[in-house]
């Protein structure tokens, strides 16, 4: 059986070998969720740069299509000229 102060030296040494292994776990623990918010981070961005060159190329695809369309004017001309062969 050891003696008391056996003991305390096996407790003391022993001490810093766990504190060591706590770090090496936590450490292992934030590259995991680092990486893994890296990951959430590349995939977010990816689909907003998706989604802006959505909608960057429906907007210029509208203004093509609508510019192709002949424009209707604002006010219909058969307000402002007179009907020919109606008396009112």
């Amino acid at each position: 059986m050891l003696g008391m102060p056996q003991l305390d030296a096996q407790l003391r040494a022993a001490e810093p070998q766990e504190a060591a292994d706590e770090s090496i776990r936590l450490v292992r623990q934030f590259s995991s969720t680092h990486a893994s918010l890296a990951s959430d981070v590349a995939l977010t961005s990816m689909a907003l740069e998706g989604y802006a060159f959505h909608l960057t190329t429906r907007a210029v695809g509208e203004r093509a299509l609508n510019s192709s369309k002949p424009r209707q004017p604002a006010i219909s001309n058969s307000i402002l000229l007179p009907q020919h062969g109606r008396q009112s």
